[in-house]
């Protein structure tokens, strides 16, 4: 299915729901490889479908072999599955990504989960391209491209005409990514009741394109000098991405723009001690640096000022005067 909009002022905007895009997200969140990962999804969908089996434990750890290799980065499948809309093209895609061998790997665990998946798509395909119709409205409204023009002046660059990939999911919150390429984001709003949360989310994602154009050079540069890659966390994450992510969860969802949609800015402060309660340690301390970027960022968006080295280097001091029980990597 495809749907077409207009984001305000005028932004190009694609809705797509593909079978393999769903499958592919099915099992990498099945994995539960990588902090990002919802359990409470994986907990729904075996309550829905059954136990997992000794098969599927086995495919499972195959697939983790597999991608802890091209985690995110420029060769991650997701660039096939998720990207692509024709699975003929997707799977040589990642054919090229992969490598021939570990693609065969990977054809493997997919016929292992179809069956299972098969049982949940026959339900959600119909609510899936409902939903994308709901979005439309949301998406499409003056709020919306208030919004969009207060990232502009953020990023100083313009908002990116996109493909919006939506995925199943289960509760009431959103879930999104920007790990697909150049112009296409993920959202995983299936069963959000306030669609102006899954804007929030869709903005957030979209301005993780921005970056790449906007700060990606300027803060790639920053990183190296202070080795925020080599700073890795027991919860999963490693400075670099923990930083970047925090100023951009600043803005949105739950940040200094989300009242151009009429919602509240999100304590962060309690949503990082609701998270270590529940055991998403990872979720937990992006939350707690969120809290500590948000009155940095907040300062630019309300002067319209874009973003510079000086704002990283707050942020940064903001990241360095918490005492990061997880971190394993030093500090320079």
């Amino acid at each position: 299915m495809l749907i077409t909009c207009r984001v305000p002022p005028d932004i190009s905007c694609r809705l797509s729901i593909t079978w393999h895009a769903n499958l592919f997200h099915f099992i990498n969140n099945m994995a539960a490889w990588h902090f990002s990962c919802r359990t409470d999804y994986n907990t729904a969908w075996v309550e829905e479908t059954g136990p997992v089996t000794e098969a599927e434990d086995r495919a499972l750890e195959v697939y983790r072999k597999v991608v802890r290799e091209h985690a995110y980065n420029e060769t991650w499948p997701g660039k096939a599955f998720v990207a692509i809309e024709d699975a003929s093209a997707a799977w040589q895609e990642c054919c090229k990504l992969l490598g021939c061998e570990k693609t065969a790997a990977l054809r493997e665990v997919f016929q292992v989960f179809e069956p299972r998946f098969q049982a949940i798509w026959a339900k959600d395909e119909s609510r899936l391209e409902r939903r994308a119709e709901e979005l439309v409205e949301f998406l499409e409204r003056e709020e919306t491209g208030r919004a969009v023009r207060a990232l502009e002046f953020f990023f100083g660059t313009r908002f990116p005409d996109v493909t919006v990939h939506l995925l199943i999911s289960r509760g009431r919150g959103t879930a999104g990514g920007a790990n697909e390429g150049p112009g296409h984001v993920t959202l995983e709003v299936l069963e959000t009741e306030d669609l102006r949360h899954a804007v929030e989310t869709f903005l957030h994602e979209a301005a993780h394109l921005m970056e790449v154009a906007a700060f990606h050079g300027m803060y790639k540069e920053f990183a190296e000098s202070h080795g925020l890659s080599a700073m890795k966390s027991a919860s999963g994450w490693d400075a670099y991405h923990l930083i970047k992510e925090a100023i951009t969860g600043s803005l949105l969802p739950g940040g200094c723009i989300s009242s151009y949609l009429g919602l509240d800015v999100r304590d962060w402060k309690d949503y990082a001690s609701k998270c270590r309660s529940s055991g998403a340690l990872g979720r937990a301390d992006l939350a707690e640096l969120t809290a500590l970027c948000m009155p940095i960022v907040k300062k630019y968006v309300s002067s319209g000022r874009r973003v510079d080295v000086d704002l990283l280097v707050a942020v940064y001091g903001a990241f360095i005067s918490r005492d990061w029980e997880s971190l394993k990597g030093g500090r320079e």
